[in-house]
């Protein structure tokens, strides 16, 4: 019984020992296997490289030897196109518009005398005599004379031209009648203007025109009347001539 026992547990050591050993040897089979699979891929893949490193790439053909070799197909190195200079920036061109002619000074239309509308009449440049062809009392301006009639100094106007009763008045030039009265000192008195001139008949008896009338040089206005504030100095007509509303002498103007 001893000895049974002995034998079992020898036979356990064994096939434990063998199991071990199988173990070992399936182990190292493996690692054998992986590495020749291992080493073929590695084979595989440094030939196939080498087939790709002796295609050519942008000009260069490489072999199997560490120094590239440059084809017909090769590119100047890049040294030789980084020697061509560079322009910085675009040369400036600098462009002139052409300068405009300076307008030449208008030429001043020439002065002409401004005519009289259309609608004014001329201002007359002489006058007829109204009656006869001379003077009793002259125009005295801002002298005063000593009037016989009324006894003291007051200036005289007009002019008065001496004729008889009944005489006819004319029209000393063109105009309108601006005005008939019957003046308390003058008597019968026509106004009738022309341009800037404004001539007063005084001491005119029938007076044959009335306001608005258009007269020419030469009509008659009426006949030869009195004029009261000068009653003493004969039969005459008052002549009297504004321009602009100032008196003036009618000398200047009757021819």
């Amino acid at each position: 019984m001893k000895y049974e026992k002995h034998r079992g547990t020898h036979a356990k050591g064994f096939y434990l020992a063998l199991g071990l050993s199988l173990l070992a040897v399936g182990v190292a089979a493996w690692t054998t296997y992986d590495s020749v699979v291992n080493f073929t891929d590695g084979g595989t893949s440094s030939s196939e490289a080498a087939r790709q490193t002796e295609k050519t790439v942008s000009g260069v053909k490489e072999t199997p030897s560490s120094t590239p070799v440059l084809t017909a197909e090769s590119e100047e190195p890049a040294s030789s196109a980084a020697e061509e200079p560079v322009s910085s920036a675009p040369e400036k061109i600098t462009v002139t518009a052409p300068s405009e002619p300076e307008p030449e000074p208008a030429a001043e239309p020439a002065q002409e005398t401004a005519a009289p509308p259309a609608d004014e009449p001329e201002t007359p440049q002489s006058l007829s005599y109204p009656i006869g062809k001379s003077v009793s009392v002259r125009f005295s301006g801002n002298d005063p004379v000593y009037s016989e009639t009324m006894g003291d100094w007051r200036v005289h106007s007009g002019a008065d031209l001496p004729g008889q009763p009944g005489e006819t008045v004319a029209a000393a030039c063109d105009g309108t009648v601006a005005s008939v009265t019957d003046d308390a000192l003058y008597g019968g008195t026509v106004v009738v203007t022309q341009g800037a001139l404004e001539l007063h008949y005084c001491g005119v008896d029938e007076i044959a025109v009335e306001a608005g009338q258009t007269v020419s040089a030469g009509d008659a206005l009426g006949v030869l009347g009195e004029v009261p504030c000068e009653s003493a100095d004969g039969s005459h007509l008052h002549f009297g001539v504004r321009q602009d509303g100032a008196w003036i002498d009618p000398m200047s103007l009757l021819n």
